[in-house]
């Protein structure tokens, strides 16, 4: 199996700063200290929206191929430094999907993401994420919706970011969760998400062996950029709070972990 770089290109990007896990637009410098209250934890991260960043650092941009079997796996990797994730889009998306491109590009900020390229066909998906994975080392794996279920069926005893993950469909589909061994996974979903309803979500995390977070996002579409960089926060260091929110705070996302 080889990889081959056809081309690259840069996109843009923000330094991340540290202090309250609030979503900053570049323009404004300002860093908020760390607070808490009582047993709550608190953890503030400044990224910046990729479309306010023009001038700011850029990201790397790479679009690569990786030969499987005879056919051509679609890649890109946005970021720089060692590859920290491998991230797969749904049912209905592609790498050129906001879904998909917002995400990577708010992790990124962080840390080498890779995507790829897949079918709407699960077990072919998984098959390319084998292949993937045997040839990108990364810290984590993961995807949107089915891409979450493929990260999950591809390779189970690795670090997981799942977002999306489609829970429920005409039965509730845990068993994939509930036989993950000891390992961290971090589940971001909307909170009207009825694929996969926070209530039901929970009663899944009660019971699985692995450790979980769950990031409840607000307002979806508007945080796509924000998760993603919410999520490689939470993989360079992981909250001892293990549920959390993002929202806007007035024209920020914030997110707050407790």
């Amino acid at each position: 199996m080889t990889t081959r770089v056809t081309r690259s290109a840069s996109k843009p990007s923000v330094e991340d700063k540290h202090a309250k896990t609030t979503i900053k637009r570049p323009a404004s410098k300002k860093q908020h200290k760390p607070e808490s209250e009582g047993k709550k934890q608190r953890q503030h991260d400044v990224v910046a929206n990729a479309s306010d960043a023009k001038n700011e650092t850029e990201v790397k941009h790479q679009d690569f191929t990786i030969e499987h079997n005879d056919k051509s796996i679609i890649c890109e990797r946005r970021g720089s430094g060692n590859d920290k994730l491998i991230y797969s889009h749904g049912a209905g998306g592609g790498l050129n999907t906001p879904a998909t491109i917002d995400f990577a590009e708010g992790f990124a900020q962080h840390g080498s993401v890779v995507s790829f390229e897949g079918t709407m066909n699960l077990r072919s998906r998984v098959k390319s994420f084998k292949a993937v994975i045997d040839e990108i080392k990364c810290q984590a794996i993961g995807g949107r919706s089915m891409g979450s279920r493929a990260a999950i069926m591809a390779r189970s005893d690795q670090v997981l970011i799942l977002v999306s993950y489609p829970l429920v469909a005409k039965t509730i589909r845990d068993q994939l969760l509930l036989d993950l061994p000891k390992v961290d996974v971090l589940f971001v979903i909307g909170t009207n998400d009825k694929m996969c309803p926070i209530d039901e979500l929970n009663k899944v995390r009660e019971k699985m062996k692995a450790t979980s977070w769950l990031l409840q996002v607000v307002a979806t579409t508007a945080m796509r950029h924000a998760t993603g960089s919410a999520a490689a926060k939470w993989l360079e260091q992981r909250p001892s709070a293990f549920e959390g929110t993002l929202e806007w705070s007035g024209e920020e996302p914030v997110v707050e972990w407790n």
